[in-house]
């Protein structure tokens, strides 16, 4: 299974990001780039996550989905601990600008994600239907 609106999206919030970062410099432009590219990561790694077990096993859909929240949310915790109290990291690159730019991500991943999602449902169900018979009479 494709995800192209979750994958096209993800790449354009990258180019907006990245345009702002172009705009900001220094070490707002860092932070929102790497928080950007790895809240962006993760979220497309989730998302592919459930996708997967869509296909395998339906009914473990919803655990998935809670994974790939836990593993964000916990990610974000530890990156954001790492830029802000690692010294060279700490100069160089905006904890608060990265733990934004990681969470934008998360939050435009789940609209697109239930629209491609919601897409392969439909297409499953369509598939799994029973052909109606026709009365010829």
């Amino acid at each position: 299974m494709t995800l192209p609106k979750t994958t096209f999206g993800l790449a354009a919030g990258m180019l907006v990001v990245s345009a702002v970062a172009w705009r900001l410099g220094g070490p707002l432009a860092s932070g929102a780039l790497l928080g950007y590219g790895l809240g962006a990561f993760l979220a497309g790694v989730a998302v592919a996550w459930q996708a997967h077990w869509l296909r395998v096993q339906p009914a473990r859909v919803q655990r998935a989905q809670i994974e790939g929240f836990v593993i964000k949310a916990a990610a974000a915790a530890v990156f954001t601990l790492i830029v802000r109290y690692v010294p060279q990291l700490a100069e160089t690159v905006s904890w608060r600008a990265f733990l934004l730019a990681f969470c934008a991500p998360a939050v435009l991943v789940l609209p697109l994600a239930t629209w491609d999602l919601s897409k392969f449902l439909a297409k499953r169900a369509h598939s799994r239907a029973p052909r109606e018979t026709r009365r010829i009479a």
